[in-house]
């Protein structure tokens, strides 16, 4: 495949341009992986733990963040919130 001058340059602006982030992704996301109570679990080390609280959710979301997904450590403040949010109606 030849790459043209044109290609080449929408190539480097695609990748210049600033991450974007989808709550309903990540939080899809996390209920493939198990759910939020997975990884409540995993924040807290003890297995079988469920969500009782929203800080749970938050800690559940940072533990995701942390093992799964880490290149969404910047993500802004009103994804987390919504992530947070849609993870704290599914139960």
């Amino acid at each position: 495949m030849k790459l043209t001058k044109r290609k080449l340059r929408q190539i480097i602006q695609e990748s210049m341009q600033p991450p974007q982030y989808s709550a309903t992704e990540i939080f899809m996301d996390i209920m493939r992986r198990g759910g939020p109570d997975r990884y409540v679990a995993l924040a807290h080390g003890r297995p079988g733990m469920k969500c009782t609280d929203f800080m749970h959710y938050q800690q559940a979301l940072r533990a995701y963040i942390d093992t799964e997904a880490p290149h969404l450590k910047d993500m802004p403040n009103n994804v987390w919130n919504d992530v947070c949010y849609l993870l704290s109606q599914v139960d």
